[in-house]
């Protein structure tokens, strides 16, 4: 399931967006042919019970699945976000890209 939009700082792009969960994507995968983009476990979800990409019905299977090109992943990364501890009290905002390297030193 993708980020919640609400913890990124600034507007994100629509492109960015799961059309799954609406959130942010996270580990995102796309449908060979229509290219759309999917969290990952959105989308192995979602084709476990239809095969089909959601946005347009193509048919898709799990092993189609590619990684999303370089580009999306660079303005993922980019993004900035608070902390997964914010609710405990981490005020931390920082690259998506860090966040991971970031969780493992927060107290």
């Amino acid at each position: 399931m993708g980020f919640e939009i609400k913890r990124f700082q600034g507007d994100v792009d629509e492109e960015l967006i799961c059309p799954i969960c609406s959130g942010v994507l996270e580990d995102p995968l796309q449908a060979p042919t229509c290219e759309h983009a999917f969290c990952s476990a959105c989308i192995r979800e979602w084709i476990s019970r239809q095969p089909t990409c959601p946005v347009d019905r193509q048919a898709v299977t799990s092993s189609q699945l590619r990684p999303v090109p370089r580009i999306l992943r660079n303005l993922l990364s980019r993004l900035c976000t608070s902390c997964d501890n914010a609710p405990h009290g981490c005020s931390a905002v920082l690259k998506l890209d860090s966040l991971q390297s970031h969780l493992l030193e927060c107290k």
